[in-house]
C-alpha cells in the first residue's frame, strides 16, 4: 500500500485547477491538493492503524496555517508542472511534523519525485503545458485547516480517502496563523 499527504483546496479554487489538471493529465486520481509528503509504501512490519494513529497524535498539535501560493514551478524538465507555494514557518512546520511522524512507518519515497524538495499543487506535465500555463497568474491563498491521508494499492488505482486530521485553532475558531 502506499500513502501520500495533503491539504485539499477550497472551492471555487479545486474546481479551477481541476479542469486544467483534466486538460493536461487526462484521469485525476485524486483531487486537485497542496502535495506535503509524496507517496512512499508503508514499511514491513507496519500497519495503517499505527500510521493513522502517530499522525492523528502529531497533527493535533499543529495550528491552520494561511497557504500562499506563487507563480508556476516545475521538477525534472516539465515531468511535474506544479503551483509554487511560499515556504511560510507555519508551512515548513507542519511538513516537519509530517516528516518526523511518519519516519520509519513509511519507508522512504522513491522515483523521480521520491524528494521533491517542497510543497507544490501539481498541474500537468509536458512542455506543450508549460507553454500554454506560463503566463497565467496562480497567486492565490487558502486557509489549510485539516491534513488528507491518502492511500492505494495498485498504479491504475483511484487514490482513496484514509483519513482527516483537523489542525488546532484558537477558542474564538480563529487560526492562530
Amino acid at each position: 500500500m502506499r500513502y501520500y499527504l495533503s491539504a485539499l483546496l477550497p472551492e471555487p479554487l479545486a474546481q479551477k485547477l481541476a479542469v486544467i489538471k483534466r486538460r493536461w493529465l487526462g484521469e485525476i486520481a485524486s483531487p486537485p491538493h497542496l502535495t506535503l509528503l509524496p507517496p512512499r509504501s508503508l514499511a514491513p512490519e507496519r500497519s495503517e492503524s499505527e500510521l493513522v494513529g502517530i499522525l492523528s497524535k502529531d497533527l493535533s498539535a499543529v495550528a491552520a496555517f494561511p497557504v500562499v501560493m506563487t507563480r508556476l514551478g516545475s521538477f525534472r524538465r516539465m515531468s511535474n508542472i506544479h503551483i509554487r507555494v511560499e515556504r511560510t514557518p507555519a508551512l515548513v512546520s507542519c511538513h516537519q511534523t509530517i516528516a518526523l511522524a511518519v519516519q520509519g512507518i513509511l519507508l522512504p519515497a522513491e522515483g523521480d519525485f521520491g524528494h521533491l524538495p517542497s510543497p507544490h499543487i501539481s498541474l500537468a506535465r509536458g512542455k506543450d503545458a508549460w507553454r500554454a500555463l506560463r503566463g497565467e497568474d496562480f497567486a492565490d491563498r487558502f486557509l489549510c485547516q485539516t491534513v488528507h491521508l491518502w492511500g492505494k494499492e495498485n498504479t491504475g488505482e483511484r487514490w482513496r480517502q484514509i483519513g482527516v486530521f483537523h489542525l488546532h485553532r484558537n477558542k474564538d475558531g480563529q487560526s492562530p496563523a
